[in-house]
């Protein structure tokens, strides 16, 4: 599932407004994802793992003296 451009995968049925608030929380801390992946633990919690857009950049110059 594809929210706000954000890929997220879930290992349970989750629906869509708990996958929105896990995408709202993540983008809160990292501005910049790329995907979200939610799992669910044994105990009941559930951990978020996500991946960040790397910052584009054309080239890197060293200059010597």
């Amino acid at each position: 599932m594809i929210l706000d451009g954000i890929k997220i995968t879930a290992d349970y049925p989750a629906d869509a407004d708990e996958l929105a608030a896990y995408v709202a929380f993540v983008k809160k801390h990292v501005p910049d994802v790329a995907s979200v992946t939610v799992k669910l633990c044994s105990d009941g919690a559930v951990d978020l793992n996500w991946t960040a857009r790397h910052p584009k950049f054309e080239r890197i110059r060293r200059i010597t003296g």
